[in-house]
């Protein structure tokens, strides 16, 4: 599962994915892409069902402008 720019425009760039082995695979529920930079899925588990975020956060490199639109974007989670 992958979460990133459409191939056109950077492929694989700034994204953030999950790698799934077969087990983990059939007891995917749903996965939602919310941005480039944010992945949500959630799996079938025992005794309950599993809600897993994966962010893949600015870094110190990045402009200071998109590391506070980041923050301020995803404050609710």
């Amino acid at each position: 599962m992958y979460s990133g720019y459409p191939e056109d425009k950077a492929p694989h760039f700034q994204g953030v994915g999950m790698m799934l082995n077969t087990a983990s695979a059939r007891s995917l529920m749903e996965w939602n892409a919310v941005s480039s930079r944010v992945i949500t899925a959630r799996f079938f588990a025992k005794p309950r069902k599993i809600f897993i975020v994966q962010c893949y956060t600015p870094t110190n490199d990045t402009e200071e402008q998109e590391r506070r639109s980041f923050t301020n974007s995803y404050k609710r989670f």
